[in-house]
């Protein structure tokens, strides 16, 4: 779930990044600016499903987990297109929704076994 909330707080980050930038805010968005920003938002995206490779040869049924992905796929396509704050909103809604059912499929994967 780490990885999620990191993915919200950087496409925050990444919306928020004209405006931090001329406030004098240094996040870390604005360090490394919005390509590295989207970057590291879609690498926070991929290693948790990644991480599913392992959790799977120990309980099967988390393979259902893997339903959440298009919801981070959508989001991910929305940080990748997305050039203004509004447009980013949706994904970081859509990241949340994926969280929060990633986190509940895995749940009830690891009770069934």
């Amino acid at each position: 779930m780490g990885f999620f909330a990191a993915a919200v707080l950087m496409i925050n980050n990444l919306r928020d990044i004209g405006t931090d930038e001329q406030a004098g805010k240094l996040t870390l968005s604005v360090q490394i600016g919005a390509l590295a920003s989207r970057r590291v938002v879609t690498a926070l995206f991929v290693l948790p499903y990644v991480m599913l490779m392992f959790v799977f040869a120990i309980f099967p049924w988390s393979g259902v987990v893997l339903l959440t992905s298009f919801l981070v796929v959508i989001a991910g396509s929305r940080v990748w297109r997305g050039r203004s704050p509004a447009a980013l909103i949706s994904a970081l809604q859509m990241t949340s929704v994926a969280s929060f059912l990633y986190a509940t499929l895995l749940s009830i994967a690891m009770i069934v076994r």
